[in-house]
């Protein structure tokens, strides 16, 4: 438990570096308060409740927020873009709740660049055009990568609260 324990709170900590390098925070005491905040969310603190799993979940999180961070308006080069897609995907297989986090950090760094006004409204549009690429095509890799898992293990999707008919 104390191995899956440091490496959680390693993960988080990485998070919260890519974080404060997403909103450009070069405040270390800001800093600290965001991996404070970070470690004592209620949700983070309900993931410790299952530590057995408690790592991969941090893992998801900081690739979350590496995919943001690979997507930044200011990035335009394609190897980026992708290492954007393949984050979010691995996030996804990982714990699928993480995908909405990622999208969380995306839409607050998008208002923060829309209120300091340092982009035009075409890089805007080339950004939230990319998003969309990156995140369709994030999800669709894992859908085939899911279905092919199941396929070639000889397993059905359960039935837990319709999940078997997600797609139909």
């Amino acid at each position: 438990p104390w191995a899956i324990g440091v490496l959680s709170i390693l993960f988080i900590a990485l998070t919260t570096i890519v974080i404060c390098e997403i909103f450009e925070i070069k405040n270390p005491v800001l800093s600290i308060i965001i991996g404070g905040i970070l470690v004592s969310f209620p949700a983070i603190t309900d993931t410790f409740y299952f530590e057995f799993t408690a790592d991969g979940y941090m893992i998801a999180m900081f690739l979350s927020a590496l995919a943001v961070r690979f997507a930044l308006i200011k990035e335009h080069r394609i190897q980026y873009l992708v290492a954007s897609g393949i984050c979010i995907c691995l996030a996804c297989g990982i714990y699928q709740a993480y995908v909405s986090f990622a999208l969380l950090l995306a839409v607050a760094y998008f208002i923060t660049k829309i209120f300091e006004g340092q982009y035009s409204n075409k890089e805007y549009l080339i950004w939230i055009r990319n998003e969309i690429i990156i995140y369709a095509a994030a999800m669709i890799v894992y859908y085939v990568v899911w279905k092919l898992c199941m396929h070639f293990e000889h397993f059905d999707a359960t039935t837990y609260l319709g999940i078997d008919r997600l797609g139909q």
